[in-house]
């Protein structure tokens, strides 16, 4: 069966790209563009891992009180507040782009459930 994973992300670009990238590596990949619909997603499709940006800060709050599933919060490059998303309940926070390191994070989620 294959994990499903829930990306929650404003920009449609940045959703897209790394939605591609996801599915491409054997995911099944869900999209959420904002907190409404990442919540309508989540219980829909039951995700394996919810990937979101960091600024999504209302949806990770919504889907922790909801779940334990692992979440995996990106920032950009020059973010300073990785402790801020850890502090909120995320489990992982990766720098983006860094799709390498985004798909360990994804991994290890995986080997702990």
């Amino acid at each position: 069966m294959e994990k499903r994973i829930l990306i929650v992300n404003q920009d449609p670009n940045a959703r897209e790209a790394l939605a591609q990238t996801l599915a491409a590596s054997g995911y099944q990949v869900y999209t959420a563009a904002d907190e409404i619909a990442a919540l309508f997603q989540f219980g829909f499709r039951q995700p394996d891992v919810v990937i979101l940006d960091e600024r999504e800060h209302e949806a990770l709050r919504r889907i922790r009180s909801l779940s334990s599933v692992p979440i995996i919060a990106l920032a950009a490059a020059d973010s300073t507040s990785g402790s801020d998303v850890l502090g909120q309940g995320a489990d992982y926070y990766v720098r983006q782009p860094n799709v390498g390191e985004l798909q360990a994070k994804i991994r290890a989620s995986f080997r702990r459930q």
